[in-house]
């Protein structure tokens, strides 16, 4: 368990989304088709979404860590979902099949130089 208050860990959060959208404006501003913007779109939700739960319930600020997990494989199973709904044929499944690994890839990459380097909030949300 984390000696981290729900103070400390929604401050991290609120950087975290703010770094996350100021990246995703320079990617939406060179192209806006990028599959960069699914990275950050999941990411952006994510974070929000925890941000608002630790505010409105300090109490879990134990257990952000599985929470933001379980956001980021919600808002993941949304874009996915909505992307196979609207295309169908087998080619349009083999792309998204390929989009959707490539997205988690690089959502892992980010994460993972995102914390490298900052010990403390990946203890706070027990990133591995």
């Amino acid at each position: 368990m984390n000696s981290f208050n729900a103070l400390q860990v929604s401050d991290w959060l609120q950087n975290m989304s703010d770094v996350f959208f100021k990246v995703a404006g320079e990617i939406f501003d060179k192209d806006k088709s990028s599959s960069e913007m699914l990275v950050y779109s999941t990411l952006i939700n994510s974070t929000v979404s925890a941000y608002n739960i630790l505010h409105g319930f300090p109490s879990v600020v134990s257990r952000i860590g599985p929470i933001y997990r379980e956001l980021r494989a919600y808002y993941d199973c949304i874009w996915q979902i909505t992307l196979l709904m609207g295309y169908t044929s087998k080619d349009d499944r083999a792309r998204i099949s390929k989009l959707v690994a490539d997205v988690d890839f690089r959502i892992a990459r980010d994460m993972k130089s995102l914390f490298f380097s900052l010990r403390t909030v990946r203890e706070a949300i027990n990133w591995q």
